[in-house]
């Protein structure tokens, strides 16, 4: 029998135990540092750490302009979390952009910005919750699969599937570069942004005049759970919301109201 080593301490207490803890507790990426970041979705999500929510180290490619750092996942009911948090910063859930109503059955767009140096291509995955059951666990929730994207903005469609059921739902893309097969855990290094969408047919264009003033200053983009703003939409406020002349505020990236 191949002998055990053991350390031991000053009374001759063995220590092989604790220190093969502390070897695992001092493992790199054992805890994250706080150069991270988390997702924003609500529960039942996986959002938390403790849940093993997403987490992306900050470096190498990032969604959109910015990526800010946090200290654990945001859960939100619209999942805006990480839009306003830190206080005070950009919000960085700037990078995805859907660019058509998420119709069963139907082709769907979405505009996807990607940033960052020092790689060549980012490897994006995709998920959207279909079946409206808090989970993207089942095969048909996943939308993009591996999509290499080098930086710049790039338009790219995909298919809602025929049995997806209508109402607001949420999606979660990630981007690093390697890819992430799942949507939780650790990725080596991007960013992971989680949406809010709405599943479903969208033909209410409610009561809104043809022309539509913002205050000074200000833009306006869709209610939470509505389908984002479509340009030269004949009310300005994107396919199937409006309500007496406003969209609701939203973010700086969203169309202005017409």
């Amino acid at each position: 029998m191949k002998p055990t080593l053991l350390f031991t301490g000053s009374r001759g207490r063995a220590l092989g135990p604790w220190l093969a803890l502390a070897m695992v507790l001092s493992t790199p990426g054992f805890f994250p540092s706080r150069a991270q970041d988390f997702g924003d979705a609500p529960s039942p999500y996986p959002t938390f750490l403790q849940q093993n929510g997403p987490w992306h180290p900050i470096g190498g490619p990032y969604f959109g302009i910015t990526v800010d750092e946090e200290g654990d996942g945001q859960p939100d009911p619209n999942a805006l979390g990480d839009d306003s948090q830190p206080a005070g910063k950009l919000d960085d859930e700037d990078g995805i952009t859907f660019l058509t109503p998420l119709v069963p059955g139907q082709v769907a767009t979405v505009q996807i910005v990607i940033g960052g140096s020092g790689f060549s291509t980012a490897v994006v995955d995709a998920w959207i919750d279909f079946q409206l059951d808090g989970s993207w666990a089942e095969p048909i929730d996943r939308i993009f699969s591996g999509l290499s994207l080098p930086v710049g903005t790039h338009v790219r469609e995909f298919i809602v599937p025929r049995e997806a059921k209508e109402g607001p739902s949420f999606a979660r893309f990630r981007v690093s570069t390697r890819g992430s097969s799942v949507p939780t855990g650790q990725a080596p290094n991007g960013e992971v942004e989680d949406h809010q969408v709405y599943l479903g047919a969208t033909t209410d264009f409610g009561d809104a005049p043809g022309e539509i003033s913002n205050p000074p200053g200000e833009q306006w983009g869709p209610a939470p759970g509505q389908p984002r703003l479509l340009p030269g939409h004949p009310r300005g406020c994107g396919v199937g919301w409006a309500t007496h002349g406003r969209c609701a505020r939203r973010r700086p990236q969203s169309y202005r109201c017409a």
